[in-house]
């Protein structure tokens, strides 16, 4: 996986909106801009913008606010919208994150 991305925690609400950690890098990503449809965490439809693919032991908090493509022209922040984790004796397991 050749990209690296970072990621802040939500930590809750404060007294100006909501409060994020410090940044968590993850050196072993792969990421793709690609527009599609997915159920968020609450059900509803989500447009997500892009989609990151993490080992299966990485675990990004919902909510949180993703970095990618960082140091680029194309460097943003994205909060994610969902996740799935994938597991299967024939292929290699991981994650992806879907981001708005």
């Amino acid at each position: 996986m050749p990209h690296q991305i970072s990621y802040k925690p939500l930590l809750g609400q404060g007294p100006n909106g909501q409060v994020f950690g410090a940044p968590v890098n993850v050196e072993r990503a792969y990421v793709e801009d690609k527009i599609q449809v997915i159920k968020g965490t609450n059900g509803a439809d989500v447009t997500s913008n892009s989609f990151v693919v993490v080992d299966p032991d990485v675990v990004v908090p919902a909510e949180s606010l993703i970095t990618v493509w960082a140091g680029t022209p194309h460097e943003r922040e994205s909060k994610l919208a969902g996740s799935n984790y994938f597991n299967h004796p024939n292929a290699p397991s991981h994650s992806v994150l879907y981001l708005e």
